[in-house]
């Protein structure tokens, strides 16, 4: 899909307005995620 400039420009001003960090932090909580789903399919098993 082609962008229109003003749309990228757009695009990139978010970017810098939000902190990475924050967006990083999201993965530390997926192997618990993980781990919630092993839980739930070993219920269903047994």
């Amino acid at each position: 899909p082609h962008f229109s400039p003003p749309l990228m420009a757009d695009v990139q001003d978010y970017r810098a307005q939000v902190p990475t960090p924050s967006y990083y932090q999201q993965y530390p909580q997926r192997p618990d995620l993980q781990g919630h789903f092993q839980r739930q399919t070993t219920k269903l098993l047994e």
